[in-house]
């Protein structure tokens, strides 16, 4: 899929998605990313694994700049991500 973006940035999001992904997934566990077009001049990226994911009572807050949950406040299993980005 070409198209024009920031690649820096875009390497960034996805090697934090997946570094958090392996980070708080066990041995053997799943992750999964994909991508595909869904029209003119985007694409959807979806990502899941089967971590321990956030719970909901922190999704407010899970893009407030330098703050780290410990992982017991983040006891939901199984965690997924999904980007719509226009390129």
């Amino acid at each position: 899929m070409p198209g024009d973006g920031d690649v820096t940035r875009l390497a960034q999001v996805f090697g934090n998605l997946l570094n958090n992904a392996r980070k708080y997934t066990d041995p053997g566990g799943l992750i999964d990313l994909t991508a595909a077009p869904p029209g003119a001049g985007s694409v959807t990226v979806n990502m899941h694994d089967n971590g321990i994911g956030i719970a909901e009572a922190a999704m407010p807050t899970i893009f407030e700049m330098f703050l780290r949950r410990s992982t017991a406040r983040w006891s939901v299993t199984g965690g997924s991500a999904s980007a719509s980005l226009a390129l």
